[in-house]
Order: structure tokens, then C-alpha cells, then sequence
């Protein structure tokens, strides 16, 4: 639904009578407005549908499985994209998906990114299964299940530089500094002022000695 105004291009000032002598003046503007719908065809619902998961790197440093997604409906949506995968062998799941996407435009599609995090899926079959739902627990709009095959070359990932922490060094205060030299200073000197006493001492005992009467 839509609609078509027109009004006129230059609005006139109409003076609006008045019991006094200032003067009062209105700015009148006509506008027409024509609202419009247009029918189309099929229901005015939410829809979409998968196509084949693929497999890469995304710069080197972690693998990325993409879904593309196609929305099909006709109203906005936000659905609720739940998946998991496991290898053709069998056994549990070695990736898994529960998200809820932000708004779809109709008639667009996206390749949703499923990140692969502290993992590296090694090479071979896998089985990937993938829903799409209204809301969680909603309505399913859509689902996939079908084979990935992972090459050797998506499973050379490179792994990131180990980023290791910068302890600081401790560092005194700048007043701190001169403080100890000043008391490195008073500490020698009171070294050498006790070896200078010494010394006197020592040789006042020798003159003494040497000026004692013998028996």
C-alpha cells in the first residue's frame, strides 16, 4: 500500500481579520492526498530455502562454512537458523548452530557465515543439517540435509601468533631515587669516618705503648 500527494507550489498569505492594528497573517497550503494498493500475486507470507553448504578460510586463520539462504516470501522476517554437522561415518556432532538472524528483506539472499572456532575440521565427508524457523520453536520456513566435502586445502589454517602479555617492570618513584643516593652517601661516609676512628685509635694505643716505662 502507498499513496500519491500533490499540493500547490507557492502557498498564499491570507490576511485573517483583526480587532486591533497589528496584522495577522495565515500561509494556507492545499495538499490532496490519493492512497494507492496494488494486488500481487501469490500469499503475503515468509518463505525461503537453502542451497549447498560450502567450505573455506577465511584469511588463512580459521575455517568458515557458508549457507546460502534465499528468501523467497514477501514481508520482512527475522528467522531463527539452527544446524548442526557430523561426519558421514557417524557419531556426534563436531559443529554446532542455534542463532537468531536479524531482518530479511524479501527477494534477497545472503551466504551465512558459520565460523568454525578453536577447531580445525580435518579432511573428508561430513553430513551438514540446517533449519530455518520463523522464531525458535516457530513455524520451519525451510531445511537442508546433505553431504560437505572438506578438501586439504581448507584445512591449512594457519595458526595466529601467541600474543604474550607485557608484564611490567617495576620502576621506583622519580622522588625515590635521589632519596637513595643521598642515603648511599651518608652510609659511606659513615663507613669511612668509622675506619678513620679506627685508625687514630690505633695509633694512639702505639704511641702510648711506646712512651710506657719499663718495669
Amino acid at each position: 500500500m502507498a499513496a500519491l500527494a500533490a499540493q500547490t507550489p507557492a502557498p498564499k498569505a491570507v490576511a485573517a481579520p483583526t480587532s486591533n492594528k497589528a496584522g495577522v497573517s495565515l500561509v494556507t497550503t492545499t495538499r490532496v492526498i490519493v492512497a494507492v494498493v496494488v494486488d500481487v500475486p501469490g500469499p503475503a507470507g515468509p518463505a525461503a530455502h537453502f542451497g549447498p553448504p560450502s567450505i573455506g578460510l577465511q584469511q588463512g586463520v580459521r575455517q568458515v562454512v557458508t549457507i546460502p539462504i534465499y528468501d523467497t516470501g514477501a514481508v520482512l522476517m527475522k528467522p531463527y537458523l539452527a544446524g548442526d554437522l557430523r561426519r558421514c561415518s557417524g557419531g556426534p556432532a563436531v559443529l554446532s548452530l542455534a542463532q537468531q538472524l536479524d531482518t530479511f528483506v524479501p527477494r534477497t539472499s545472503i551466504g551465512y557465515p558459520w565460523y568454525v572456532n578453536n577447531q580445525v575440521l580435518s579432511a573428508g565427508c561430513y553430513r551438514a543439517t540446517v533449519s530455518l524457523d520463523l522464531r525458535a520453536g516457530g513455524t520451519r520456513l525451510a531445511s537442508y540435509t546433505g553431504t560437505l566435502q572438506v578438501g586439504v586445502a581448507a584445512t591449512k589454517v594457519r595458526r595466529p601468533p601467541v600474543q604474550h602479555p607485557v608484564v611490567p617492570k617495576p620502576s621506583l618513584p622519580s622522588w625515590l631515587v635521589p632519596a637513595a643516593a643521598g642515603a648511599a652517601l651518608l652510609l659511606l661516609i659513615a663507613v669511612l669516618l668509622l675506619l678513620r676512628g679506627r685508625s687514630q685509635r690505633r695509633r694512639l694505643l702505639e704511641r702510648l705503648k711506646s712512651k710506657a716505662p719499663e718495669p
